[in-house]
């Protein structure tokens, strides 16, 4: 159930598109702690353009080298909306200085977790995976927690994301399990 953007998603992707580097990809949920109930919004993101990094880093570390950046242009892969009207947008590519932006990706106050560095057919194929996950716009009960799940899933059995990695992630963020629609 893909859909073009919005024009409230902002998406500048025909003056950033994609380019043929290996990005790191990482995912990132909303506020840097998780108090254990409530929703929380995760999306999967990478740069897109020009960033202010640190390209001197010799940082083992990803999470640290996450915090020391600052991505200008990010593609963002995620589920929005919330409760009764979620959506899968595609391609969305923002800015993410200068402005308030609900699905920016924010390094300094948001949870990332480095998922693994990907080459451009790699994130093409990221890309396919989510176009295809299945969801219900309507859901009360299934939001974009599940619908991250259920792709980090897919690229797990595509072989493009380690179970480590995953467990690790669900773990943390959390994700959420599928539940039965009311």
């Amino acid at each position: 159930m893909l859909e073009p953007p919005n024009r409230f998603m902002n998406s500048i992707h025909t003056q950033y598109p994609d380019d043929q580097r290996i990005k790191s990809v990482w995912l990132q949920a909303a506020g840097l702690d998780y108090p254990g109930f409530g929703d929380r919004h995760v999306l999967i993101w990478w740069e897109n353009g020009p960033s202010t990094s640190n390209a001197n880093s010799t940082s083992t570390d990803k999470n640290q080298e996450c915090a020391s950046q600052s991505a200008d242009i990010t593609q963002i892969i995620q589920l929005a909306g919330g409760p009764g009207n979620y959506h899968y947008y595609y391609p969305v590519v923002q800015k993410q200085k200068g402005g308030a932006n609900l699905y920016a990706v924010q390094v300094e106050s948001n949870q990332q977790w480095f998922l693994a560095e990907f080459t451009r057919g790699q994130r093409d194929r990221i890309l396919e995976l989510a176009a295809g996950l299945e969801f219900k716009k309507d859901s009360g009960v299934n939001g974009c927690r599940v619908w991250t799940r259920d792709h980090l899933e897919a690229m797990v059995e595509d072989g493009l994301l380690g179970v480590d990695v995953f467990e690790g992630v669900d773990r943390e963020a959390p994700l959420v399990q599928r539940k039965a629609e009311i």
